[in-house]
């Protein structure tokens, strides 16, 4: 019987988790919380890190049939196991690009992406009204904080603080609505599952933090404007896909 490896096996897995069993596939867990909500429908666990890649590829001494990403942000780790498995997954630039804030934004530029202006100092420069202060590379809503110019120093802190490499960048924030999308990539072609506007009205309660209060499916802009955001988006992310060499993931 063929089996995926699951790094991670936190409560953002579980669905994965059961949705892997229904399909007649062994499930082998990667998770170093022995008390993981998914590791009770595991086939096998190894109890380490799904973030350290060496540790993962010491661990697992058998090829899996496949590597996924269960609701963390390990492609590093996928990178490293589908190169040594030859499986389907992300390679090493990909997933360097998919974790590193900076390297993408640099990446994005440099082949005509629109981004918003950075600075790797306090934004000053930039001359805007708020600020956003984020980790390189940390995941969600950590360490990120919208500020006005003379609150940064504090927001450089808590960034650094919450960053694995200790390292920070100040963007320009932009006022607007914000889509998001659920997207597979399948031979370098992004394939939709999701397209929802992200519901950020509480900014203010919530400050400095920059938190989602939940979206819209299907957006509210798009239902309301004659425009075709789902298409404009599709050839934005396709655009990325492509600078940051994805084929599948």
């Amino acid at each position: 019987m063929r089996s995926v490896l699951l790094l991670g096996g936190g409560r953002d897995a579980v669905g994965i988790a059961r949705r892997i069993k229904e399909m007649g596939l062994g499930l082998w867990i990667v998770d170093q919380d022995r008390q993981a909500s998914a590791l009770g429908l595991a086939d096998r666990v190894y109890p380490v890190s799904c973030y350290d890649a060496r540790a993962v590829l010491e661990a697992v001494q058998e090829a899996p049939g496949a590597v996924l990403c269960g609701g963390t942000d390990a492609p590093h780790v996928q990178a490293a196991v589908a190169a040594r498995w030859e499986l389907v997954g992300p390679s090493e630039r990909t997933a360097g690009l998919s974790r590193d804030k900076l390297a993408q934004l640099q990446c994005f530029h440099e082949t005509g992406i629109a981004v918003p202006r950075w600075s790797l100092g306090t934004g000053s420069e930039l001359g805007a009204e708020w600020l956003v202060v984020k980790p390189v590379d940390s995941q969600g809503a950590r360490g990120v904080s919208r500020v006005r110019p003379d609150k940064v120093q504090s927001a450089i802190e808590d960034a650094i603080w919450s960053s694995p490499s200790h390292r920070y960048i100040v963007e320009e924030w932009g006022d607007g609505v914000q889509l998001s999308t659920e997207s597979l990539v399948q031979d370098g072609e992004v394939l939709w599952t999701a397209f929802a506007e992200r519901n950020y009205s509480r900014l203010a309660e919530f400050a400095p933090r920059v938190i989602e209060d939940g979206s819209d499916m299907p957006p509210v802009l798009q239902r309301s404007h004659d425009r075709d955001f789902e298409e404009e988006c599709a050839h934005v992310l396709q655009s990325c896909v492509e600078a940051i060499g994805l084929r599948s993931g």
